[in-house]
């Protein structure tokens, strides 16, 4: 492969390492809770349950805790039997890395439960496993159709440009890298069925697309519309029809894996409800009369193209690939066009997680537009080919940066609003106001088909004014350094700690804001501090929000503890660099926050 595409054989690598070493640098095996989370506590205790604990039943929840975390998420029915949700597809994928955990535990003496460091050691790399293979298959469809350079920028604005890295590293275990293996694997089989009629792409195809459809139903309408593939005129469509009916057992075959591949399911369903079609789901369901279409790409909240924007190139590619890959541009147009409205219409359309995660099972597919797009770019004049390169670097950079925030949670999974993303959008971190700008949905009436959120209510209930211009509220710290006449405090070199203000606040108040004013001249880790030194509760801040003049308002945020509310407050200067400055004024708010409801149509 490498002599034949020599730049995508580095592109694959550069990726591989570029994911090693996100994997190695979390060290998510390390974290308490970590790697086995969230939703994969309803696809792996599978594992667990048969080769382990002997009970699929899950009676007994006490063989899932362990270090404090439960690693189980499981519904009941109305009689109280005990399921999990998720089917037992993407166990299948997982199995390798278990099996590898199991005797990895028992060599180091490591409690051999499923859930120990070895288990969540090896599982945390299936991810990279996945996304290698699925980079691999990838690379040999897009070969088909477009030069080594071009598909080289395509994997890598696919890999490192979207999502597809942070769900193939620090959320491994979820199933977007394993699908978009199979993904990519069953076009490339489907490619060359048309092309050879061979037995071995049609099971390929088989299992590949049970596959998905058993880990994420709606994946079938990849494999629904796989005959489309080749579709350029309406003359084409008899002829696909008539191949279809002389191979018809290879469709024969495909459903017969398909049931093969469901069956382990329907016994399982069958056992927990008395029938073989479970909706496992309760009351989360589609909304297909109004689809969210335009929130699911562009929403803050999970917008997939404000968290992937380089894969806006892959929706103008659509256009160049009908142009340049006639045969290609029905199936992919048609696919993503119906699957977009599948997944606009969820009741919770932007999938909670990193930029809206669904459309990653869509890559494979999108990977050809945005190939054929890149091919349109390149063919142009320099110019255009620099313009388009230098923006995709810093698409890259920008990707990497929000991969990077939502980490460390400086992008909220499913709360952000337009402030709040603006707030954080490429900064070391957000400021003290961030969480304040979040506004949850209302679960119950969103799964009503209702569009309602949390929004804050904000009352200031006190306003306390220090202008300096009187000695009101100066202490014994802040007198030898005030000014009267300037109406200013001015501390010499050498001073750590300035005032100590007592603030009497309102018994129903829960939050401050305060503001102040210093001078810009000798600025440097200055903290205003609020506290309450009975408990040993403070936050300091020298977060600056304003410069005017020479001069710096610095502010701070802060919650109050419930068992100090309606206590005096204390203020403060902690200079930590004991260099000279200016306190002209500050202002603290006590406000009372609180939610209502706002519902949109």
């Amino acid at each position: 492969m490498f002599k034949k595409s020599p730049l995508t054989s580095i592109t694959i690598f550069v990726i591989i390492a570029v994911a090693f070493f996100t994997v190695f640098k979390n060290e998510n095996w390390n974290r308490e809770g970590g790697v086995i989370e969230s939703d994969t506590k309803f696809y792996y205790p599978y594992l667990p349950a048969i080769f382990i604990n002997d009970d699929l039943s899950f009676e007994d929840v006490e063989p899932y805790i362990y270090e404090n975390n439960l690693y189980l998420w499981h519904n009941e029915t109305e009689d109280g039997t005990r399921y999990i949700r998720g089917t037992y597809g993407l166990s299948l994928f997982y199995s390798p890395f278990f099996f590898a955990g199991h005797g990895l535990a028992a060599a180091l003496g490591e409690p051999m439960n499923g859930f120990s460091y070895p288990y969540r050691l090896c599982l945390n790399f299936s991810g990279l496993f996945y996304l290698f293979f699925g980079l691999l298959f990838l690379s040999k469809l897009l070969k088909k159709f477009f030069e080594d350079h071009v598909i080289s920028i395509t994997l890598l604005i696919v890999a490192l440009g979207t999502n597809l890295l942070f769900y193939s590293t620090d959320y491994a275990m979820y199933s977007h890298a394993p699908n978009f293996m199979l993904g990519s694997l069953m076009l490339y089989g489907s490619m060359m069925w048309f092309e050879t009629h061979r037995w071995k792409w049609t099971i390929i195809i088989g299992v590949c697309g049970a596959l998905m459809a058993l880990i994420r139903p709606i994946d079938f309408l990849f494999i629904l519309f796989l005959p489309l593939i080749g579709i350029a005129a309406v003359k084409d469509v008899r002829e696909r029809i008539k191949e279809i009916w002389q191979k018809k057992m290879h469709f024969i075959v495909i459903g017969i894996i398909f049931v093969l591949v469901f069956t382990p399911q329907f016994i399982y369903n069958y056992s927990v409800s008395g029938s073989i079609f479970f909706y496992s789901y309760n009351n989360e369901s589609f909304f297909f009369g109004d689809p969210r279409i335009l929130d699911a790409m562009f929403s803050y909240r999970n917008g997939w193209l404000l968290y992937s924007p380089l894969m806006i190139f892959s929706l103008l590619g659509m256009a160049a690939l009908i142009k340049q890959k006639r045969k290609l541009g029905l199936f992919v147009v048609v696919t993503f066009g119906l699957y977009l409205y599948v997944l606009a219409s969820w009741w919770c359309w932007w999938y909670v997680g990193f930029g809206n995660r669904a459309f990653i099972n869509a890559y494979p597919i999108l990977a050809i537009p945005l190939a054929a797009f890149v091919h349109f770019i390149v063919s142009r004049g320099i110019v255009v080919h620099f313009v388009f390169k230098a923006v995709v670097i810093l698409g890259l950079i920008v990707s990497a940066y929000q991969t990077y925030q939502y980490h460390v949670v400086y992008i909220h999974w499913s709360d952000m609003t337009e402030k709040a993303y603006w707030d954080s959008f490429l900064n070391l971190e957000p400021s003290q106001l961030y969480h304040t700008y979040m506004e949850p949905v209302v679960i119950d009436r969103r799964q009503n088909g209702e569009n309602c959120v949390y929004k804050p209510k904000v009352e200031v209930l006190q306003r306390n004014t220090f202008d300096f211009e009187d000695a009101n509220g100066i202490d014994s710290t802040l007198l030898r350094f005030w000014e009267e006449s300037k109406g200013e405090v001015r501390a010499p070199e050498g001073v750590e700690f300035l005032g100590d203000i007592k603030i009497p606040a309102p018994a129903d108040a829960n939050e401050i804001y305060l503001t102040a004013w210093v001078s810009e001249q000798g600025w440097g880790a200055k903290h205003i501090v609020a506290s309450y030194p009975e408990i040993g509760y403070s936050r300091s801040s020298y977060e600056v929000i304003k410069r005017e003049d020479g001069k710096l308002k610095i502010h701070l945020y802060m919650t109050i503890p419930e068992e100090v509310k309606g206590k005096d407050i204390s203020v403060y200067f902690w200079n930590e660099n004991k260099s000279p400055f200016t306190w002209y004024d500050f202002s603290i708010a006590f406000r009372k926050r609180s939610q209502y409801v706002k519902c949109y149509d």
